[in-house]
């Protein structure tokens, strides 16, 4: 196997992530406390909350593993 180094990550990949991290968080936020900007019912909310929550931290994660290789 060759010991070539692993491809540079541009650092704008990495903010994009983290935005979307944050969006991710504050959408789950209000989707919990019925804040939403659009209607959904309740059994909608009971998915789309912890689904935002985990898709942040997914995002999250992402950008933590990718800013590590971008430096």
């Amino acid at each position: 196997m060759s010991g070539s180094p692993a491809p540079r990550v541009s650092p704008v990949v990495v903010r994009v992530l983290q935005v979307s991290a944050m969006l991710m968080f504050v959408l789950s936020i209000l989707a919990f406390n019925d804040k939403l900007p659009f209607d959904t019912t309740a059994d909608t909310r009971k998915i789309l909350g912890p689904a935002l929550f985990f898709v942040g931290f997914f995002d999250l994660g992402m950008a933590t593993v990718l800013s590590r290789r971008a430096r």
